[in-house]
């Protein structure tokens, strides 16, 4: 794909006038041992803890800490600015 067909398609997915989207990823920002207890919206910096009942096993930490990241909307207040990847 060319990269102007590319930024096209990113425009028309992401319903907006004016300008992209950006890739808002989950960043882990708090361990328990090796489940994720705490995670952040690299957009719009919303933090994400999971349930004390979901800490006892990986995975199920790791499906409630997605579901709330995928049912979320961003809303970046302009307060905060947007994560820096620190590429770990």
């Amino acid at each position: 794909m060319s990269a102007p067909f590319c930024a096209t398609l990113v425009y028309l997915l992401s319903g907006r006038m004016g300008k992209l989207m950006p890739k808002r990823l989950l960043r882990v920002i708090q361990w328990i041992g090796l489940v994720p207890a705490e995670c952040v919206c690299t957009v719009c910096n919303r933090n994400f803890k999971v349930q004390l009942h979901s800490l006892s096993r990986v995975s199920d930490a790791q499906k409630a800490l997605q579901l709330k990241f995928d049912q979320h909307k961003c809303a970046n207040d302009g307060g905060k600015p947007p994560i820096e990847s620190s590429g770990r």
